[in-house]
């Protein structure tokens, strides 16, 4: 069994399980999740995450207090898995970061189409999304964000599902519109940032930037006038060359002869 935890946690991620059979029944009153209280500990409430295509995974999701020192324990036999084995007792200690070690970011938006749900998503630079913000009032919000750098994306949600939506040709359906900031947004610890974003500045087609683009276009090489110079020199000389040993291999005066001679 493995977990995702670490001495100190991120404040926004679920504890995340692992198994290496796959599972066919959790019972969560054997899990405890306790947070220390002066010297004592008392029980979180969590709520329990099946992977919908992974059988071996589970998430726990509580709702974290910033610096809040936390135990974890799964009693042995918790778990079952399809092959009918138990898992071993696991503890784990750990602390939730304070507030003061992320970043908040806020996006004033322009150019938006006036009935459309929208959303943006924050990538890594992977161009994976890690985080959603529904706009509101043209604004989007993330708080409690890791220190780093971050890429944005922004989808038109024309029907409201709250995912990017492809095409379908035989429905004539196109694809919902995306749109990324052209750049990368440094998030700092215990700072604030309010960026600007007109979605229309710059062409849909050069907004993806390259860090995060899979096919890359090709650099176009440089020329070197110098080094075109002597490649034509060496060509020509090489031509000359042949040129001369062609006529030395000649005989003056000789032929192959006419059809008469040959008859």
């Amino acid at each position: 069994m493995q977990t995702n935890i670490q001495s100190t946690f991120e404040l926004y991620n679920p504890i995340r399980i692992e198994f290496e059979q796959p599972v066919i029944a959790f019972d969560s009153t054997y899990v405890q999740l306790l947070i220390g209280v002066d010297s004592l500990f008392e029980p979180v409430p969590f709520r329990v995450d099946a992977d919908s295509l992974n059988p071996r995974k589970f998430a726990l999701r509580p709702r974290w207090v910033p610096d809040g020192k936390y135990k974890m324990i799964i009693d042995s036999a918790a778990i079952t898995s399809h092959y009918g084995l138990w898992n071993n007792k696991y503890e784990q200690s750990f602390t939730v970061k304070k507030l003061d070690q992320y970043g908040n970011l806020e996006l004033s938006l322009s150019g938006l189409p006036e009935s459309e749900q929208v959303f943006v998503e924050l990538l890594d630079k992977s161009d994976k999304p890690f985080r959603k913000s529904f706009v509101k009032g043209n604004k989007a919000r993330f708080q409690d964000l890791p220190p780093g750098e971050v890429y944005l994306r922004l989808v038109i949600d024309e029907n409201g599902d709250g995912v990017w939506t492809t095409g379908n040709y035989e429905k004539g359906r196109q694809p919902e519109q995306v749109f990324y900031f052209p750049g990368k947004l440094p998030i700092r610890a215990n700072g604030y940032l309010d960026q600007p974003w007109d979605i229309h500045s710059t062409p849909v087609i050069e907004q993806k930037p390259l860090e995060i683009t899979t096919n890359k276009p090709q650099e176009k090489k440089r020329r070197d006038p110098n080094r075109e110079r002597e490649e034509q020199q060496r060509q020509n000389q090489q031509g000359s060359s042949s040129s001369r040993r062609g006529s030395s291999n000649s005989a003056p005066g000789s032929s192959l002869g006419t059809p008469a001679d040959m008859r």
